[in-house]
């Protein structure tokens, strides 16, 4: 078992500093021998005695200390642009940047940071596992022993036990790890492309130059990362990349469902001769693929240079249980127009007779599939530079059948209804501010339960580590219901007249962040008490039920640390795929309470008698969103909008800013940046390919096409509204887009608060108001997304609560799914 390192807290996915070109100082001092005393007790060549030195006055110490008590100590004294060795040696509000004075921030102790400059006088900003918090610096001067950064004054880094000068190109959390050795490519000789099946004894060869994903690391339905590259865990105290493989090596029965496929030459190319010579195909149905690529010259700590990368179409997912090919042809040139060399193993998968070798001889039948096509599209195995046979695993076989155990178990139960008022008391933990009931409204009563659900993940929760679980429990390959949890629930219901089948219901699922009250409080239950027109004739009032969703509240198990940081927890693969499918469950949980909840006059906490309806409708939001989509494919819901939603992983973590910024903290984690603090490669990194193939249960790209374009047998199709809020920092362009095409959404035409339109390939725009775009099974479906604009700084994430016409056309929607007719979008 790998060691856990102290530092390792959880992941928060946070945010740093990526230091590029650290000023570089040499110290010819003889450090005092330190047992973890603050100071050296040496000098600095010209620049006086160090921290903890013995003085007799000011002069004796060096720059921005002062002789206190009789040794040298951080005097403050340094202005903005002075030369510094330690922050301590600034004035108050400034720290110590690249070896100068510069402005510092105001972030206490545990606060949130990008760098030190975000942290006030006397503190530093701290790589704590993947997040990055302001604590309180050390006393460790320039050569003093430390055991990590902390331990040293900032300015200053942890280097083989001593304090010291970050060197150009190292950030002040470390040195990070130097990443794969490559072989040196001969000069001069022909490009090769790469197709190396892994023997025993190999040497000089790296993890790449057999393409990925590959059957060939595919034993049975198990699949083998072997060699696959990793940074070990001196950088941030456990080895993010092994706990990933560790996890997809236990569980997955074949390859990802939104992996890139990758490729390696032993020379540059001629990406101008790719045109028509990149192929993806679907062997198992024989058709070819649509497909993006992308060539870079250079390489990374994971992967060698002269790569290239295979994607399908945006938002279009690999079918589990298909197997594919890429592959390239033999137009592809070398850069200065030479022919590149075929490889001898990828020629001998491709014969007509099996190879004799050993080493070959088990994979020879995993290429029939793609001998098979070429045989019958003509083409000549020959014709074949390199490629890449895999078979994909399906993400969604455990998870597909939870609706099915809920809907066989009794249906949840709420206890301790209460209605709310001035001076009322919640039977739900933790109602303080906004989560206390307040004083009636005079548009709907709101009552607050404790709603039993169905807890499937197993382990201690918030899962913070892996041995704190956070996995589906399992039977057979069939969900279990680990156990049952009681959780706050607030359902608004109208003051009026109840239709004769009861009151028409939406499901709102809160983002990150908010609570069981959200509809409340952002006023959504108020306008849906009031009635909203559903456009085409109909008024309809409906009751709004909201929970705790997964990692909020009560549900954090005594945590105080934020939903955000609980919830996106990647530091724990189980837990990072758990949550979003529990969230998934709780919907389907309450998919089944709502037609069950109804009172008589005598037992109402309304005192009038009122039930729900069997037509429910869903609004989530963010991490509600994320939820909805994996939960809507699988029941009966009349209409579904999703707000600030997004779909794949690995492209909201190249891109994402807010409410932290993971795309900058992604490269340091796995230690592969370029000259700009990116990740290299981005969202077509090595790693984040093996994170994808992990998350891809929990990830809404997996589930997207079930919604509305092929619903699970027999349900309907769903009718589905997306907002696209325009400089959502939440949930990048990219990610939207990703679920978007996914689905297969049409577009509506921009909303006016829109100036430019983003350019959306594919997408043309209908006229508003639209409806009914999909015809399914012959079913008039809606499934369409529309373009809005945040007004002033305000984020686009938050377009449907900020924008009134956004607002106004998710509630339109809504009302004209629980009304019975095909909803609309717009006016």
């Amino acid at each position: 078992m790998r060691r856990s390192h102290p530092r390792a807290r959880f992941i928060g996915l946070g945010l740093f500093f990526i230091g590029f070109g650290w000023t570089a100082c040499e110290s010819s001092s003889d450090p005092a021998t330190s047992t973890g005393t603050p100071g050296t007790g040496g000098s600095l060549p010209g620049g006086g005695l160090g921290v903890g030195a013995l003085c007799l006055e000011d002069g004796e110490c060096r720059a921005g200390l002062v002789c206190d008590q009789g040794t040298c100590q951080p005097g403050h004294t340094l202005a903005e642009g002075d030369p510094c060795i330690i922050s301590a040696e600034c004035m108050e509000g400034l720290y110590c940047e690249v070896g100068f004075c510069s402005p510092g921030g105001e972030g206490q102790a545990g606060d949130e940071c990008t760098s030190d400059a975000d942290c006030a006088s006397g503190f530093r900003c701290d790589l704590q596992g993947f997040k990055a918090i302001c604590v309180p610096e050390g006393d460790g001067d320039l050569g003093a022993s430390c055991n990590e950064p902390v331990d040293c004054f900032g300015g200053l880094t942890c280097v083989d036990g001593a304090c010291a000068i970050p060197a150009p190109g190292v950030p002040p959390f470390g040195v990070p790890w130097a990443g794969v050795d490559c072989p040196d490519e001969p000069e001069g000789g022909p490009v090769k492309a790469y197709f190396h099946v892994p023997r025993s004894g190999d040497q000089g060869i790296d993890y790449f130059q057999l393409p990925f994903p590959n059957d060939v690391r595919l034993s049975g339905s198990s699949v083998d990362y072997g060699d696959f590259p990793t940074p070990g865990d001196a950088f941030v105290g456990f080895d993010p990349v092994q706990r990933y493989i560790d996890a997809v090596e236990q569980e997955a029965t074949g390859w990802g469902v939104y992996q890139a496929v990758l490729f390696r030459f032993s020379g540059q190319l001629d990406s101008d001769s790719f045109q028509g010579d990149v192929h993806l195909v679907d062997l198992t149905l024989g058709q070819p693929q649509g497909l993006r690529w992308y060539y870079s010259v250079g390489g990374g700590k994971y992967i060698c240079p002269n790569r290239v990368g295979i994607t399908g179409a945006e938002g279009r997912i690999f079918e589990p249980g298909h197997t594919y090919a890429a592959y390239f042809t033999t137009g592809i040139k070398a850069s200065d127009g030479s022919d590149v060399t075929r490889p001898d193993d990828l020629i001998a998968l491709l014969s007509d007779t099996a190879p004799s070798d050993p080493a070959l001889a088990p994979h020879y039948a995993k290429y029939a599939p793609l001998r098979q096509y070429l045989a019958d599209q003509r083409v000549d195995p020959a014709a074949i530079l390199t490629a890449s046979v895999f078979t994909i695993g399906d993400p969604r076989a455990v998870f597909s059948q939870i609706q099915s155990v809920i809907d066989a178990a009794p249906a949840p139960s709420a206890s301790q209804w209460t209605l709310c008022d001035s001076g009322v008391a919640s039977p739900c933990p933790d109602t303080d501010g906004p989560r206390a009931c307040e004083a009636a409204d005079p548009a709907f009563h709101e009552l607050h339960a404790l709603v039993e659900l169905p807890i499937f993940q197993e382990g201690n929760a918030p899962y913070l580590e892996p041995a704190d679980g956070g996995a589906l429990k399992t039977s057979g390959g069939a969900p279990v219901v680990d156990h049952t949890e009681q959780v706050c629930l607030s359902l608004t219901i109208p003051k009026g007249t109840m239709p004769a089948g009861g009151w028409p219901t939406v499901v709102f699922a809160h983002g990150t962040g908010g609570h069981f009250r959200s509809h409340v409080v952002s006023g959504v239950a108020a306008e849906l008490a009031a009635g909203v027109a559903d456009g085409q004739g109909t008024t309809v009032q409906a009751a709004v039920l909201g929970i705790d969703q997964v990692q909020h509240g009560p549900r954090r198990n005594g945590s105080t640390e934020s939903p955000n940081d609980l919830f996106f927890n990647v530091q724990n693969p189980a837990a990072a795929r758990g949550n979003p499918q529990q969230g998934a469950a709780d919907q389907m949980a309450l998919l089944r309470f709502v037609p069950t909840v109804g009172f008589d006059a005598a037992s109402s906490p309304t005192g009038e008698a009122f039930m729900l309806s069997t037509d429910v409708a869903f609004w989530g939001h963010s991490q509600g969103a994320t939820q909805g989509a994996l939960a809507t494919p699988y029941g009966n819901w009349a209409g579904v909008a999703f707000t600030g939603q997004g779909a794949s992983l690995k492209d909201a973590l190249v891109s994402k800013t807010s409410p932290v910024n993971i795309s900058a903290i992604v490269p340091l984690v796995l230690q592969d940046w370029d000259g700009n603090g990116a990740l290299v490669g981005g969202a077509r990194h090595p790693v984040l390919q093996l994170i994808q193939h992990h998350i891809d249960g929990g990830d809404p790209v997996a589930y997207a096409r079930l919604l509305a374009l092929e619903p699970p047998a027999p349900l309907a199709p769903r009718h589905v509204f997306m907002p696209y809020g325009q400089q959502d920092t939440y949930t990048p362009s990219r990610v939207q887009r990703a679920y978007l095409y996914g689905a297969g959404l049409d577009q509506v035409g921009a909303d006016p608060s829109v100036s430019m339109v983003e350019d959306l390939p594919g997408k043309i725009a209908t006229a508003a108001p639209a409806s009914g775009n999909l015809d399914v099974g012959g079913q008039p479906t809606t499934a369409l997304f529309r373009q809005y604009a945040p007004s002033g700084d305000d984020d686009g994430h938050f377009v449907a609560f900020d924008v009134p016409s956004a607002r106004g056309d998710v509630l339109r929607f809504l009302a004209g799914s629980l009304s019975g007719v095909v909803p609309q979008v717009g006016q």
